[in-house]
């Protein structure tokens, strides 16, 4: 409800809906669920102020950064060969610190929406 009163041309948007229905097989009740925890969890990692917008690499935050050079999540510049965007993960580059999770966290989404923009 949030996100529709705040950015209700990103939330209706066909691109945006779409990565939900082709995620759940256009199972319209799944997909409706998923649009509601992406929400959630979305304003759990990000904040209100990165929330309601679509995000982009500006959106990290300082301890992102740290994430981010350690290497443990990396979007590939190559496709599969059905043309889906690929994302690697190293897990012994993880830091499972407290609050570091989060900033796990906060990458993997942020490489996965620009992965997401191309399909």
């Amino acid at each position: 409800e949030q996100a529709q009163s705040i950015c209700p041309e990103y939330v209706n948007s066909s691109r945006f809906r779409l990565m939900f229905l082709r995620g759940t097989v256009f199972d319209v009740k799944l997909a409706a669920e998923k649009i509601v925890a992406y929400w959630s969890r979305k304003l759990e990692l990000f904040g209100e102020e990165r929330t309601f917008h679509e995000l982009s690499i500006r959106d990290m935050f300082d301890e992102d950064e740290e994430a981010l050079s350690r290497g443990g999540i990396r979007a590939l510049p190559e496709r599969d060969e059905a043309g889906r965007g690929l994302i690697i993960s190293f897990r012994t580059s993880y830091d499972v610190r407290p609050g570091h999770r989060d900033s796990m966290l906060r990458l993997l989404w942020l490489m996965t929406n620009e992965i997401l923009k191309d399909v």
